[in-house]
């Protein structure tokens, strides 16, 4: 073979390793996936939650899980919340599709017998308002019966004489303006009083945080820890979420 010919030889050549070089680096930069434990049933639960040690990242943020305690919710746990002390009635109030009533806990209630008649009164407002403008059975946080759709507000009265209706997170922060403890942080977060353990807290100058292990799809089934921050003034921002499980499972 003369040197033109060589030479002719190693430039295909070349050129085609170029190409499948191109190739391979298009595939590795748009085909990665960053939570292929997504995309298949693991029934292995993978929760750090469990953990007593290591150091674990959550979107930009990286934790060492020897920080955080456990937090227990006793039967009453949200006793030690701190509500609005002004606040002479508070329930959690349960609402579901096709306008069914749920269940009503108080968390703050008063023997007054006034007090009655004032939610009395309310109520009878409230009924002829869905009459005006329309039910409001799906206007509230939370949908706790999947695969249907429940949900539930909170309904506070004040010494004031006012009524407190909350139906959206953001506004929960109306009967809890400060967060004093790790209780108010998660009820913030969950919003509602009703939680899963284990959760783990760490607390800082300025934020708590939290580690959750939270359904976050119902087909499949799917789970995953969440890490949470939450201020003094109430903000909650979810930092990283990594998934832990995903059952053979569906709603």
């Amino acid at each position: 073979m003369n040197i033109i010919g060589f030479l002719r030889g190693f430039s295909i050549l070349s050129l085609s390793f170029s190409s499948i070089g191109l190739m391979a680096q298009t595939i590795d930069s748009t085909e990665i996936d960053p939570n292929p434990i997504e995309h298949r049933r693991e029934m292995k639960d993978r929760s750090i939650l469990n953990l007593k040690t290591g150091t674990f990242k959550f979107g930009d943020s990286s934790i060492a899980i020897e920080n955080f305690h456990s937090v227990k919710l006793e039967k009453g746990w949200y006793k030690n919340i701190s509500f609005r002390s002004d606040l002479l009635l508070l329930a959690r109030i349960e609402t579901s599709r096709g306008g069914n009533g749920g269940d009503t806990l108080w968390l703050k209630q008063s023997k007054n017998i006034a007090l009655k008649k004032v939610l009395s009164r309310y109520n009878i407002k409230k009924k002829q308002n869905e009459y005006r403008f329309g039910p409001s059975y799906d206007q509230g946080m939370g949908s706790h019966c999947p695969p249907g759709q429940c949900h539930h507000f909170f309904l506070a009265y004040t010494k004031k004489g006012e009524w407190i209706e909350i139906r959206k997170e953001e506004d929960l922060t109306k009967i809890l303006p400060e967060v004093k403890n790790d209780w108010d942080a998660i009820f913030l977060s969950a919003a509602d009083v009703y939680a899963f353990e284990p959760i783990l807290a760490n607390s800082s100058a300025n934020n708590k945080l939290l580690l959750f292990n939270r359904r976050v799809r119902d087909c499949p089934i799917t789970y995953a820890d969440k890490l949470i921050q939450v201020s003094k003034k109430g903000v909650v921002i979810e930092l990283g979420s990594n998934i832990s499980k995903v059952t053979n499972l569906c709603y």
